[in-house]
């Protein structure tokens, strides 16, 4: 299925994930399409953090869904 992500007020993107993936999964797909490391990223659907090692399927994440990345900053890690 394809998902949305927005990446602080850059443009949306879509990338396809699978149901059965994790939110990690899926940070390592943004990785490689956006070159920022998973341990730098959070995920926000609804205004809640989707957890690392959650399922798509488990959290009612269904085709055009828009999930938002938040960039942690240096001084966060």
């Amino acid at each position: 299925m394809d998902v949305s992500f927005v990446l602080n007020n850059e443009r949306t993107f879509s990338i396809v994930v699978g149901f059965f993936e994790s939110f990690r999964d899926d940070k390592g797909k943004v990785d490689k399409y956006k070159g920022i490391p998973v341990s730098k990223k959070k995920l926000l659907f609804n205004g809640q953090v989707l957890q690392d090692n959650a399922i798509i399927i488990d959290n009612a994440l269904y085709q055009k869904y828009c999930i938002q990345f938040l960039i942690a900053s240096n001084s966060d890690n």
